[in-house]
């Protein structure tokens, strides 16, 4: 059904995706922390996107296995916990205070 020339390709795409995605995210963190606190605004960013990425993985993988008599279902139920996951932080994110960069 698959072949391995559709995987590769996807494997790329997905790859070039997840890097633009995270070039990106480091580019927004560095305009929303002043110069004066860089190190410790990183600091935090990667101690959050690390548990984030662990949190995530334990959430999707307890919905999709804990329900597990659902079928197909678990897996839209765990998309749209992540999807409130991810709306809850763009909330979060959208009501920070803005401050100059100095």
């Amino acid at each position: 059904m698959f072949s391995l020339y559709y995987f590769v390709f996807l494997v790329i795409v997905g790859g070039l995706l997840i890097g633009g995605a995270l070039t990106v995210s480091r580019a927004v963190m560095a305009n929303l922390v002043t110069d004066k606190n860089q190190n410790l605004g990183f600091s935090y960013f990667n101690i959050i996107e690390r548990a984030s990425v662990i949190i995530g993985s334990l959430i999707w993988g307890a919905i999709s296995s804990g329900l597990f008599n659902l079928d197909s279902m678990r897996y839209q139920l765990a998309l749209a916990m992540m999807v409130i996951i991810i709306l809850a932080g763009l909330t979060f994110l959208l009501k920070m205070k803005k401050t100059e960069n100095s």
